[in-house]
């Protein structure tokens, strides 16, 4: 009995050692199947979702989304992806909304209609965790959270 005990105390701190792994996945951005554009590099993600470059490199509208405020992936995007807080970008956007330069990103309700809305418009970009992408979307960055 203690030596089961003590082999499912062991496992169970082996999975717990697991998970920080699953939460810090690794963040995609994924675009339309049928968009020509086959990679992008950070600058080139940082500048779409900013409002600083308006297409994709091969000359297609780029239409960025992005998920709910206070969502632990925008959180992880904007820190890692954007290097500010969600407050910072909030401003950053209000400035250019204020001048008007610009308007922010739409905002959807989680990563699986973000996966929708970029499967039926080839000029939406998103992100979401790697396991999340199916046949509807086509990953052309990944960020890597850990």
């Amino acid at each position: 009995m203690r030596t089961a005990y003590r082999a499912l105390c062991t496992l169970f701190f082996i999975v717990m050692g697991l998970l920080p792994g699953v939460v810090n996945a690794d963040l995609v951005i994924v675009v339309n199947e049928k968009n020509s554009t086959q990679e992008l590099t950070m600058q080139q993600v940082r500048n779409i979702f900013l409002g600083r470059v308006l297409e994709f490199p091969n000359g297609q509208a780029a239409i960025p989304v992005i998920q709910p405020e206070g969502s632990q992936d925008r959180r992880t995007f904007m820190r890692r992806l954007i290097h500010k807080s969600e407050s910072q970008v909030n401003a950053y956007w209000a400035r250019l909304m204020f001048s008007g330069n610009g308007s922010p990103p739409r905002e959807l309700r989680d990563a699986e209609e973000m996966l929708n809305m970029v499967s039926l418009r080839p000029n939406m970009i998103g992100y979401m965790h790697a396991s999340k992408v199916d046949h509807r979307g086509k990953i052309v960055f990944r960020l890597q959270t850990k």
